[in-house]
């Protein structure tokens, strides 16, 4: 199963009209990651999307971006997600 794996780079703090589209496409991924299980929000400017069904939650995601830069990669296999534990030795 491929996925396909969104960046967006978060902009200075003095481009107000650049900060209201940012907050626009996080809205937008959380709606698709409560709508889809499938889809992971992995930190505030990360999203992880599975290309297993329909393309709707892409073609949102995408369409989100107006002028603000990102990043895509597609990934051709299923991720396997190992958990970990903070250790502190002493």
């Amino acid at each position: 199963m491929y996925s396909i794996l969104l960046a967006v780079k978060k902009p200075d703090v003095i481009d107000h009209e650049g900060l209201r589209e940012y907050d626009n496409i996080l809205s937008i991924w959380e709606g698709i990651a409560k709508r889809d299980k499938g889809t992971k929000l992995l930190a505030q400017n990360l999203f992880l999307l599975p290309l297993d069904k329909e393309l709707l939650g892409v073609a949102d995601a995408v369409h989100s971006f107006r002028r603000l830069p990102y990043a895509y990669t597609l990934l051709p296999e299923e991720q396997r997600w190992h958990e970990g534990r903070n250790v502190v030795v002493t």
